[in-house]
C-alpha cells in the first residue's frame, strides 16, 4: 500500500502536519518562556523597590499600621505584598489585620525555603487565598526602618501571562486545524475507496476466524486489492479444508477415548492431568478441580508417581507396568506411556481393571483345590471298599452289603457335589440375565414343604410353617424361589436332632418380605456365621457329610438371593437358644402374583 500514490500523499501529508506541530509546539514553550521570564523580572524589580522603600520609611512599631501601610503600599502599585518571620505573616496587602491570624505557617513555601537557603526565590501557584495563579518573588532581608527582619515576598498575577499565550495558543492551533482540515480531506477524497476495501478483508477475515469459512472476497478486475482478495479466498477454502478434517478427526478420537472400557489419564510434560474419560472417573473417582494435579495428589501411590516421572524423565521411548491394589479388592494394572508433541513429552496412563480376572483366577485356584477335596476322600473310599472286594471280600453277606452301601454312599456324596456345582453355576449365569417376576411365596413354600416331608418324615423331625393363608407376592423366580426353600430346609433337616422341629415363618412388610428357617440343631458359632455362605465351607474342613451334602447349598442360597435384589443371612439367636436362624428377604411384589 505505502507504495501507491495514496500512500505516499498520506504519508507526506501527515508529515507536514507532524512538522506544523512540532513548530506549534516550539513556538508556544519559547513564548511561554519568554513571558514568564519577563514576569519574573518585573517581580525581582518590584520586590527591590518595595525593600527600599520600607528600609527607607520611619521604624512603625504598631503591626495594626505596618499592615495599613503595607496594604496602600500594594494597593498603589497593583502586587500582593507579604513580611513573613519564621513563617508566621506579620502583614499582608491582601489580607486584613484582623484575618493575618488565620493565616497558615508560610515558612514551608517553596519561595521562602529559597529565600532563606539562597537570599531570594520564586514560584508560581495557584493561591487559595486570592483564587488565581501568583507568580511569588522572596527575598530574605535583615531589620531596617519599617522592614522587619524576616523574608520580604511580592506576588504579581499570571493572568495577563496567561491571556497573552492563550492568544498565541489559540492563532497556533487555528493554523493546526486548518492544515488538519486540509489533510484530513485529502485522505478522506483519495482513501476512501481504499478504506472500504480494507474494511472488507477486515471483515472477512474476521469471519473466516469465527468460523465461517464458506465467506469469500469479491475480488476486482483491477486495482491492489486483486492479489489480496485471492490470496484470502484461497486461505479460507484450505483452512475449511483442514479444520473439516481435524473436526472430524477429533469427534473419532473423542468417540473413542470416552468409549474406552479401560481408564486413560493424560499427563502434560510436568506430570500434571490435562484430562480423562468417563472410564477413569468410575474406576478412581476424581474431583472437578483434578486437572493441574498431580497423579500422587490423584491417587495417593508413591509408586505410580515415580513411574511416570522416570518415564518423563527418560531419554529414549520407555515404557512402564505396574500392579496398584485398591480398596474393596480391586486391582489394576497401569501401563505408562510416553508421547512427543510441540509443547514437549507427555504421557499416558492406562488403567486396566484386572479385578475380576484376579477374582477368576482366585476362584479357580479355590474351585480346584475345593473339589479335589471333596472327591478325594469318597474316591479314595470307594477305591479301598472296591479293591477289597475284589481282592479279599468278606465271606458273609452282611460285610459285603456293608461294603456296598459305604461305596454307594460316597457315590452318592460325589454325584450330590457335582449337581450342587452345576446348580450354583447355572444360578451364577442366571444372574446376568434373569428378571424377576411376582410370585406367590406362600405356594412354593408349601411345594418345597411337600418335598421335604419324606426325609422329615425318615429323621422324625417335624416341619412346622407359620406362613399366612393370604398370598405372599414377591418379584422372584419361581425355580429358583423353589431352590432356596429346599436347601434352606434340607440343611435345618441335616442339623436337627431326632425328634425336633423345623419352623418356617414370615415377617411381610411394605418394601419387602423376611423369611425364617429355624432348627433346634448344635447352631453355629459366631466367627463362622458368614463363612458358612462360602463355597464348600464347613466348621470341620476334613470331615466328609454322611448325608452326601456338598457344601454349596448356602452358597446357592445367597446366589439365588441376590440375584432377585434380595439377600440371605444368618440372624442372631437369642442367648441361651439352641439352633440357627437362616433368613432371607425378598422385594415384595405390587400388583397380581405370577400363575
Amino acid at each position: 500500500m505505502l507504495e501507491s500514490f495514496r500512500a505516499r500523499l498520506l504519508a507526506w501529508g501527515w508529515g507536514v502536519l507532524l512538522v506544523l506541530l512540532g513548530l506549534l509546539v516550539f513556538s508556544l514553550s519559547w513564548t511561554e518562556r519568554e513571558l514568564l521570564s519577563e514576569t519574573e523580572q518585573r517581580a525581582v524589580r518590584h520586590l527591590e523597590a518595595v525593600r527600599w522603600l520600607l528600609a527607607d520609611h520611619a521604624p512603625i512599631d504598631d503591626p495594626a499600621r505596618l499592615e495599613a501601610w503595607v496594604e496602600t503600599l500594594g494597593a498603589r502599585s497593583g502586587i500582593r505584598i507579604s513580611l513573613i518571620d519564621h513563617g508566621r505573616v506579620l502583614a499582608d496587602s491582601e489580607v486584613s489585620f484582623e484575618g493575618l491570624g488565620g493565616l497558615e505557617d508560610h515558612s514551608r513555601r517553596p519561595e521562602v525555603l529559597q529565600a532563606l537557603a539562597g537570599g531570594q526565590g520564586m514560584d508560581v501557584r495557584y493561591s487559595a487565598t486570592l483564587r488565581k495563579d501568583m507568580l511569588y518573588a522572596a527575598r530574605r532581608v535583615e531589620a531596617a526602618g519599617a522592614l522587619p527582619a524576616g523574608v520580604l515576598r511580592v506576588a504579581i498575577p499570571v493572568s495577563q501571562v496567561r491571556s497573552r499565550l492563550a492568544e498565541v495558543r489559540g492563532g497556533l492551533l487555528w493554523g493546526f486545524a486548518s492544515a488538519l482540515a486540509l489533510v484530513l480531506l485529502l485522505s478522506w477524497l483519495l482513501t476512501r475507496s481504499l478504506t472500504r476495501s480494507v474494511r472488507s478483508v477486515a471483515e472477512r477475515a474476521k469471519a473466516i476466524g469465527a468460523g465461517r469459512y464458506q465467506d469469500r472476497l469479491w475480488a476486482p478486475p483491477r486495482g491492489e486489492f486483486r492479489p489480496l482478495a485471492e490470496a484470502v479466498n484461497a486461505m479460507a477454502a484450505s483452512i475449511e479444508l483442514h479444520v473439516s478434517t481435524i473436526e472430524t478427526q477429533k469427534e473419532q478420537l473423542k468417540a473413542m477415548f470416552e468409549g474406552l472400557s479401560e481408564g486413560v489419564m493424560v499427563l502434560d510434560c510436568q506430570g500434571r492431568l490435562l484430562t480423562f474419560n468417563r472410564a477413569m472417573h468410575e474406576i478412581i473417582p476424581l474431583p472437578l478441580t483434578a486437572p493441574g494435579k498431580t497423579v500422587l495428589e490423584l491417587t495417593r501411590r508413591v509408586e505410580l508417581q515415580d513411574a511416570v516421572l522416570r518415564v518423563l524423565a527418560a531419554s529414549e521411548d520407555r515404557r512402564e507396568e505396574l500392579d496398584l491394589e485398591l480398596p474393596g479388592d480391586r486391582q489394576l494394572r497401569v501401563s505408562v506411556v510416553p508421547f512427543v508433541e510441540p509443547a514437549g513429552r507427555r504421557v499416558v496412563l492406562v488403567f486396566h481393571d484386572v479385578s475380576a480376572l484376579r477374582r477368576g483366577e482366585r476362584a479357580l485356584r479355590d474351585f480346584v483345590t475345593n473339589v479335589s477335596h471333596q472327591l478325594r476322600t469318597p474316591l479314595t473310599s470307594i477305591r479301598g471298599y472296591a479293591e477289597t472286594l475284589r481282592d479279599a471280600p468278606p465271606p458273609d453277606d452282611k460285610g459285603r452289603t456293608a461294603f456296598l452301601s459305604t461305596i454307594i454312599r460316597n457315590s452318592r456324596h460325589m454325584e450330590g457335589v457335582l449337581t450342587a456345582m452345576l446348580a450354583l453355576a447355572r444360578s451364577e449365569e442366571s444372574g446376568r440375565r434373569v428378571e424377576p417376576v411376582a410370585v406367590d411365596a406362600g405356594l412354593v413354600a408349601e411345594e418345597a414343604l411337600a418335598d421335604l416331608a419324606p426325609t422329615a418324615a425318615e429323621k422324625r423331625v417335624r416341619l412346622v410353617s407359620e406362613l399366612p393363608d393370604t398370598p405372599l407376592p414377591v418379584l422372584a423366580e419361581a425355580q429358583g424361589l423353589l431352590e432356596i426353600f429346599h436347601n434352606l430346609g434340607g440343611n435345618a433337616l441335616r442339623h436337627s436332632p431326632e425328634g425336633g422341629t423345623v419352623i418356617l415363618s414370615v415377617q411381610a412388610g411394605p418394601e419387602w418380605v423376611e423369611f425364617s428357617v429355624r432348627d433346634q440343631g448344635p447352631g453355629v458359632p459366631a466367627d463362622y456365621r458368614e463363612k458358612v455362605f462360602e463355597r464348600f465351607f464347613r466348621v470341620d474342613p476334613n470331615a466328609v457329610d454322611k448325608n452326601g451334602s456338598a457344601g454349596l447349598g448356602l452358597a446357592i442360597c445367597r446366589q439365588i438371593a441376590r440375584n432377585f435384589g434380595g439377600d440371605v443371612w444368618l440372624a442372631e439367636t437369642a442367648p441361651g437358644a439352641e439352633g440357627a436362624d437362616f433368613r432371607f428377604r425378598l422385594k415384595t411384589a405390587p400388583g397380581d402374583v405370577e400363575a
